[in-house]
Parts: C-alpha cells; structure tokens; sequence
C-alpha cells in the first residue's frame, strides 16, 4: 500500500479521484481484507484520503496541504512544548532563506503587489492602525514566501504565521 501513499503524494493520483475499490485493491495486492483495510485507515489518519461508507462511497485522494503540519504545531505551541518565541525564532531563520529565493525569482506581477504592499503598510502605520498594519504584514511575509518558489518555504511560513496569529 505504499504504492498507492507515494503515487498520492506525487500526484499521480488527483484530489478528488477515487482509489478502487476494497475488493480491487485486495486483487491487486494480493493480499486480504484486514490489510486492505488497514492502510486504507492509515491513508485517512495521515489526511491523504478520505472514507465514506455506502453506495458511492469508497476512498477519494484529498488535496495536499498544510492541515496535518499546522495542526501538529498547534498542539506543540497550545501545550507549551514549543513557546511561541521560539516559533518565530525560527521564522526569522526560515525567512532569510525564503528572502533570497524570491529575489531570485520573484515574478515582474509579484514586484507590483510588494510595491503595493509596502505603501499599505507605511499609510496604515501613519494612521495609527496597528492592527490594520500586522495583519497586512503577515500577508507580506506569506506573499514573499509564495514569491520564493519554494513549496516548503511556503507551507512553513504560512503555518507559523497561522500559529503565531493565534497564540
């Protein structure tokens, strides 16, 4: 069944499409039902599927995304495990390397949005409106790391972000 995990996270196979059936899947593993059914829920604990009983029901690949790595974070910052402090430590890091990447790569339209950007955030701190500001802020730092190319940059910034925000 790990075949079926790595073809998901490849895309090989899509969001939203159908795994076979339990009985396919048996034939085609030769196996039985009990481990079928096993790294069926497993793909389903890991977020990479979900199950629905019944008549056109069966498992369908979900898309991938930042859930399980948030949620992760979430409980590590909610239990004290991880202070908060040290999350955005880690986001100074990460954004140095995110910071270089779009520099390189930044696209002629993402320029413009910085540009635009940036003059929000001056004219929000002349007015006075902190709040206003942080928020817009926190859009600057997920739009240099879309900007960064990076996935990885991306998915790390926007998850601490989300945390931090929370905290």
């Amino acid at each position: 069944m790990s075949q079926i995990e790595e073809a998901i996270v490849s895309g090989r196979l899509s969001p939203g499409e159908k795994l076979p059936s339990e009985r396919e899947l048996i034939k085609t593993f030769n196996t039985s039902r009990g481990p079928v059914r096993e790294a069926l829920k497993a793909l389903e604990q890991k977020k990479l599927v979900t199950i629905k009983a019944g008549s056109g029901g069966g498992a369908t690949i979900c898309p991938m995304g930042t859930d399980l790595l948030t949620e992760t974070l979430g409980l590590l910052v909610r239990h004290r495990i991880v202070p908060a402090y040290q999350m955005a430590e880690f986001r100074e890091s990460i954004e140095g390397l995110t910071a270089s990447l779009a520099a390189e790569r930044i696209l002629p339209e993402q320029v413009d949005e910085f540009k635009q950007m940036w003059n929000d955030l001056n004219t929000l701190i002349a007015d006075d409106k902190l709040e206003l500001f942080w928020s817009k802020e926190r859009e600057l730092h997920r739009l240099l790391a879309k900007a960064s190319g990076n996935l990885m940059c991306k998915w790390v910034v926007d998850t601490i972000i989300k945390e931090i925000s929370a905290y």
